[in-house]
């Protein structure tokens, strides 16, 4: 009885074994297949990294060893910043006048990567191939610069695209190497508003909450918190670190899209800063609408801030594509702009008072 009973035990563990080893299979498959994905957006954030590091220096003169200068936007090509982060940490380890090098490592694997200034990357692992998503990404870009006149900068992943121009298409980016092997993008109008409307619901999106890498709140100047988590009453030293902001936001505009933003809420898309948010919520500023003059390379832009109420009234601050930042009173401006509007001026006459004894004491 009790060998009978052990020959049926062996017999039903030599039944399970196969499919006892067939889902151990596809649990590795699925886990080999998450792990190529967490790799391939660890190298697109690598290579992101290293372009803005290059667009901080632009402005700045300097790289910077705290990455969060850089105004990352949250959106990756094939996924977001907080879905990095479950799975590496990138610091910086070396930062000199022309030169950085960034590392970034496993948190729960022994994966370790490192670029520098020159998009030289060095990992302890096969590289994954980009994927398709980020190439696209990467096309348009390269697409646009040519388009605007400035010469692209490829990145980590070269040699991916080919620009041709094309009688009837104009320029064309056609695919070298897998994954996009004979693929062929233009840059057609509908494709660009898509893209806008992809944008203004991510906006909408981190906006409403959605976006798990939003900052904690921030106190305004009388120590409260407000809801959107930034200062309703800005001080002098606020609306410096905005315009700031902006200028580096204006340059990763259009190194990446090819040309300076025409709306404030247009540069969200390059950076984390936020400014569509912050001119909603803050209080005694008034944000002027972007200034554009020129095309191509010889594009410029003007961006004013101006104080309207408390300490900051009467106050303009304005930052141009040179960097210059200029504080002026609003008395001043007004009375240059009186001298510039002559149509104001011709009707505006003021007559010499004459001492005409005549009219002393005339009633």
């Amino acid at each position: 009885m009790h060998l009978i009973t052990l020959t049926g035990l062996v017999f039903c563990l030599v039944a399970a074994l196969p499919h006892y080893g067939a889902k151990n299979a596809l649990q590795v498959s699925e886990e080999m297949k998450d792990r190529q994905v967490g790799r391939q957006l660890l190298l697109e954030a690598m290579d992101k990294l290293s372009r803005y590091q290059g667009y901080y220096a632009e402005v700045n003169g300097r790289f910077t060893r705290d990455l969060s200068r850089l105004s990352m936007p949250a959106q990756l090509g094939s996924g977001t910043w907080e879905e990095l982060r479950r799975d590496y940490e990138i610091s910086v380890l070396e930062v000199h006048p022309n030169r950085f090098l960034l590392l970034a490592t496993g948190v729960n694997n022994s994966d370790r990567v490192t670029i520098d200034e020159s998009f030289r990357l060095n990992a302890n692992f096969v590289l994954p191939p980009p994927s398709r998503a980020y190439l696209v990404e990467e096309a348009d870009r390269l697409l646009r610069l040519k388009q605007e006149g400035i010469e692209p900068k490829e990145g980590v992943f070269t040699r991916f695209w080919s620009l041709t121009p094309e009688e009837g298409a104009g320029l064309v980016a056609v695919g070298q190497r897998p994954p996009v092997m004979g693929e062929r993008r233009t840059l057609e109008a509908r494709r660009e508003v898509a893209s806008l409307f992809s944008a203004v619901g991510n906006q909408v999106k981190d906006t409403m909450g959605f976006d798990p890498s939003v900052s904690g709140p921030a106190e305004n100047s009388e120590g409260a918190k407000t809801s959107a988590g930034y200062k309703e009453n800005l001080e002098s030293k606020d609306v410096t670190e905005w315009l700031q902001a902006a200028q580096l936001a204006q340059l990763s505009h259009r190194r990446e899209l090819g040309r300076y933003a025409k709306r404030w809420e247009d540069l969200d898309r390059v950076s984390s800063y936020r400014f569509g948010d912050r001119m909603r919520v803050a209080r005694n500023v008034r944000v002027h609408p972007i200034e554009l003059s020129g095309q191509g390379k010889r594009s410029a832009y003007r961006l004013t801030l101006e104080g309207t109420t408390g300490d900051l009234m009467g106050e303009q601050f304005v930052i141009d594509d040179t960097g210059t930042m200029r504080q002026v009173r609003y008395t001043e401006s007004l009375i240059q702009q009186l001298q510039s509007n002559t149509n104001l001026l011709e009707n505006f006459q003021i007559n010499p008072i004459v001492d005409d004894p005549a009219q002393k004491y005339r009633p």
